[in-house]
């Protein structure tokens, strides 16, 4: 009379998990955005988001900040070294020699000056 079945209650459930989880996702990366914009020095890009990301582990207080190769390329998920969880096809990814390019290590020795990482 009225009352809610158990499966429709699942739905709905699921629907506010769903609907909490996706404001949570959004004030994250509202968050990150206004953080980055109080600490960028060359400003938040659109096209290469990897090397904002960089920047900010680059200038943070972290005595030692450590870089994949792979986020210094800009690659994608295909190029991963290891997948959580994954017992096999681990470790494949293989940097090749005409990946890492003079713009991309000029690039990388600025940001790396630009924030006092190197002498």
């Amino acid at each position: 009379y009225g009352r809610v079945k158990p499966c429709q209650e699942t739905q709905s459930q699921r629907y506010r998990q769903r609907h909490t989880n996706h404001e949570r996702m959004i004030q994250e990366i509202t968050n990150f955005l206004e953080y980055f914009e109080g600490h960028s020095r060359h400003g938040l890009s659109d096209r290469s988001v990897h090397w904002d990301m960089i920047e900010l582990a680059l200038d943070s207080k972290a005595s030692m900040a450590l870089i994949p190769m792979q986020d210094i390329l800009g690659l994608d998920h295909s190029n991963r070294m290891n997948v959580p969880g994954q017992v096999h096809d681990n470790w494949q990814w293989r940097l090749l020699p005409d990946q890492l390019t003079k713009a991309v290590l000029e690039r990388l020795a600025r940001y790396t000056r630009e924030c006092r990482r190197a002498d």
